[in-house]
């Protein structure tokens, strides 16, 4: 009976330890300048599940007597969580810019950026994401910028940027993508920038930016492009385009309507979007 009795004893306290340890309290603690550069003040174990608890600046506020959107810096370290602190997006209220990079950051969802309406522009940059799912971003219906570069990602499903019509610059350099689906900027009607480069990427197929016509910037250089389908003439706003460097076929073109001043001019480098496409028609095609 006194073993039965202990053992009770002993599980009681076990789940005492792990329910406060599924709810560690956390602070957020900010200087304030131009921007506010913020720490989340108390993590200690990436595994548990974080909630913040307080906050020493009051975004909105800020906000509001700036006239402009407050932008908010997390720059972590490895005490970090591998996902958001519960409450982490409600608390920075106000903010149009959203910027938690250098930090083991794993996991986002959708619930993540449930109180995200104010935001603009996110950037979660140098993490460890690995996969994104395809309605994160559902409730941002006004972001415009969004940065996933150096992370661990290998696709992104179609309906990634389903919801942001207002969306002109995707960037996602240093990935591990292999393909982009042609239906996943189909959206975005205001995409103008869009950098993915050093991934490997094998092709561009042939809709991939039919609904992108003030698309003026592309790099996908340092990738594995063997096949690109896509007329860039068809793009009224198209200036810039770079798939220097790939180690598939496409390791020929620079394209720059405006060429850069420079010494040395790099090999394969050509001035004229016409003299770029008939490039990819002859050696950069395969249907």
């Amino acid at each position: 009976m006194n073993k039965f009795v202990s053992i009770l004893a002993f599980l009681a306290i076990l789940s005492i330890k792990v329910g406060s340890a599924a709810e560690r309290e956390v602070s957020i603690q900010c200087e304030q300048s131009i921007s506010a550069l913020c720490l989340l003040v108390g993590t200690k174990s990436k595994s548990e599940k974080l909630k913040i608890s307080s906050i020493n600046v009051n975004f909105k506020q800020l906000a509001a007597t700036s006239g402009t959107g407050y932008l908010a810096f997390f720059t972590g370290d490895a005490t970090y969580p591998e996902h958001f602190p519960v409450g982490l997006i409600k608390s920075i209220d106000g903010v149009e810019g959203f910027y938690y990079n250098f930090s083991p950051l794993k996991y986002i969802k959708r619930s993540d950026f449930k109180d995200g309406s104010s935001l603009r522009a996110v950037s979660l940059e140098r993490n460890e994401i690995e996969a994104i799912p395809f309605d994160t971003f559902y409730d941002l219906k006004d972001l415009k910028f969004i940065k996933l570069s150096n992370n661990k990602l290998r696709q992104f499903h179609p309906a990634t940027f389903a919801t942001l019509p207002k969306l002109d610059t995707f960037l996602f350099d240093y990935n591990q993508v292999t393909a982009l689906d042609r239906n996943l900027f189909k959206s975005s009607p205001n995409l103008e920038k869009l950098q993915g480069y050093s991934n490997k990427i094998e092709e561009l197929p042939k809709d991939l930016f039919v609904n992108n016509q003030k698309l003026r910037d592309v790099s996908f250089g340092s990738n594995q492009l063997k096949n690109i389908l896509i007329d860039f003439r068809s793009l009224k706003g198209i200036e810039n385009v770079n798939i220097a460097d790939n180690y598939g076929n496409c390791n020929f073109v620079y394209f720059d309507e405006k060429p850069y001043a420079v010494k040395e001019e790099p090999e394969g480098w050509v001035y004229s979007l016409a003299e770029f496409q008939a490039n990819v028609e002859k050696k950069c095609r395969k249907i």
